[in-house]
């Protein structure tokens, strides 16, 4: 007897469903493939770049050490105040080059291919797979559609739309002879090309922050060199400067005159000027802006050459002041400095201030074509040269950047261009039901009425929408 009761309480009692187990691989699939994150990562990875845009970025030649960093974040603290070490510390000057800027890259890069791969499967069977038998209720509601209440022979049909280049599917079942017509059905496929050009375009980016590098502030005087560095062991050497002036003082035109050293040879010369620059092993050297800077010779006490060449000027601590410094081993630093816009006695001399362990050894003036003696030092200005400023830049993901602007031109001309088209048809003896859906910039719906006149110009008949409003 107890049985029996135990029994029917267990039987009386009712089921509980087990409790669902987390599985955290259909979680991550199911957040990187949502719409809604893929939108809230597009807008954190547009607002990044718009701030590396509006946030001084720091030049190759600042990043190259952390004594040229400091000395770049000095000329840039005046803009930015005592925020300038924040700045600097959460990367707001290195923006692209920035942890937190590549991860986000890498999850938009993540969330695409993902996305693209859960869509891949409806794509696929709407290109190549789709279905031409279709009920009843389908010809009711469709949006576009149309009916002939007269037999037309299926042959016609398909002649009217192989006619306007559809590809026909024919299925007969019973009296009925069921018909699908696709125009343009490769035209879907563009959308996986535009998801793939968002790929490589984020990889191209990537790859060349990751090995690439640019300093947009090269400067070389006539007749001097600039050694390369990051691996690479050559010279550009600038022969020479030119520039060109419109008759109402606007400038006409500017080109630098260079040569590639390589061993002590010269291995390749150009000429360049804006959009027009040397490449040489991958490094491409543009026109970026030109200029003229005093040039200076120091020796030491043997008569050794310890500098000679351009040195060239920027905003002091003054104002309408310009000044440089030279620094020399083993703790000397060279000041000079001049008014912005120099011109009679003021251009043809320099302020000077020469400091040994940072104090203050001597100080006056640099006469062109005169020395000055500060220990064992010799100074002598020798004029103003011109010199040329080049952006010297490497880019190993621009081949990737190319193939990517290939794809997504292919991927937008095949939706644009090529509208997908799609048609139903249900042949019976007692007439023809016709029912079709398009992208929006097609008006199917008069493609449709137009198809049926063809097939029947006294017999056409428009069905009402039944659908519910």
């Amino acid at each position: 007897m107890p049985d029996e009761t135990s029994t029917q309480e267990r039987a009386s009692r009712p089921e509980v469903a087990p409790a669902p187990q987390f599985d955290p691989l259909e979680a991550l699939w199911r957040f990187f493939t949502s719409t809604k994150v893929a939108v809230v990562i597009i807008f954190l990875t547009l607002v990044s770049a718009f701030i590396g845009a509006i946030f001084i970025q720091a030049p190759g030649w600042a990043q190259a050490s952390p004594q040229s960093y400091a000395s770049w974040l000095e000329r840039v603290r005046p803009r930015y105040g005592g925020l300038t070490d924040f700045f600097s510390a959460i990367r707001l000057f290195d923006v692209y080059g920035s942890v937190w800027f590549r991860g986000m890259c890498a999850l938009l890069i993540i969330n695409t291919i993902l996305c693209t791969l859960n869509r891949l499967p409806g794509i696929w069977r709407s290109v190549f797979r789709s279905k031409a038998v279709m009920g009843e209720s389908f010809y009711l509601n469709s949006t576009n559609r149309a009916s002939i209440p007269a037999p037309v022979p299926a042959d016609n049909v398909i002649a009217a739309l192989r006619k306007e280049r559809y590809r026909v599917t024919r299925v007969q079942e019973g009296n009925a002879t069921y018909l699908y017509a696709d125009r343009h059905s490769w035209a879907k496929l563009g959308t996986l090309l535009t998801h793939l050009s968002i790929v490589l375009f984020l990889l191209g980016a990537i790859f060349g922050i990751l090995f690439g590098f640019s300093d947009d502030e090269v400067v070389i005087g006539e007749g001097s060199s600039y050694a390369m560095t990051r691996g690479y062991n050559f010279q550009v050497r600038l022969d020479d400067f030119t520039e060109e002036w419109y008759l109402e003082g606007m400038p006409k035109d500017f080109r630098s005159d260079l040569s590639i050293l390589e061993g002590g040879q010269e291995v390749e010369r150009k000429t360049i000027r804006v959009n027009d620059p040397l490449v040489y092993k991958g490094v491409k050297f543009s026109q970026s802006f030109y200029g003229v800077a005093p040039a200076l010779e120091v020796k030491d006490g043997q008569g050794k050459t310890l500098f000679a060449d351009i040195l060239p000027l920027s905003p002091g601590g003054r104002p309408n002041y310009e000044t440089s410094l030279l620094t020399l081993p083993p703790n000397t630093t060279v000041v000079v400095g001049r008014p912005a816009k120099p011109s009679g006695a003021a251009a043809a001399r320099l302020e000077l201030q020469v400091y040994n362990g940072g104090q203050v050894k001597d100080q006056g003036f640099l006469e062109i074509g005169k020395h000055v003696k500060s220990g064992d030092l010799d100074i002598a200005f020798l004029g103003d040269r011109e010199y040329t400023g080049l952006r010297v830049s490497r880019d190993p993901g621009a081949g990737v950047i190319w193939v990517a602007s290939g794809l997504m031109l292919l991927g937008m001309c095949s939706s644009f261009y090529f509208p997908r088209r799609r048609l139903w048809a249900r042949v019976r003896p007692q007439g023809v039901d016709l029912a079709a859906f398009a992208d929006r910039s097609v008006s199917i719906g008069q493609e449709l009425d137009s198809l049926a006149k063809t097939l029947s110009p006294e017999g056409i008949r428009p069905r009402k929408d039944m659908r519910k409003r």
